[in-house]
């Protein structure tokens, strides 16, 4: 979905109801990767490890870019 937003003519209404989609889909992504534990490398808490950052990094950003746009 993401790289057909990006292909596709921006500003029609299509494009930015699909934008909407998919940054509704990342962000409940994002919350959702945070209650599944990290099996692979250390882990803080015993739950967390490095690649719950890039949920962190998600979290941050969509919202971040809803208020740039």
């Amino acid at each position: 979905m993401g790289g057909y937003l990006l292909a596709v003519k921006k500003g029609t209404l299509f494009h930015k109801s699909l934008g909407k989609v998919y940054t509704t889909l990342m962000f409940t992504t994002a919350i959702i990767t945070l209650f599944m534990p990290a099996f692979v490398g250390p882990q803080f808490l015993n739950h967390f490890g490095y690649i719950h950052l890039f949920s962190l990094l998600t979290l941050y950003s969509v919202p971040t870019a809803i208020i740039a746009i």
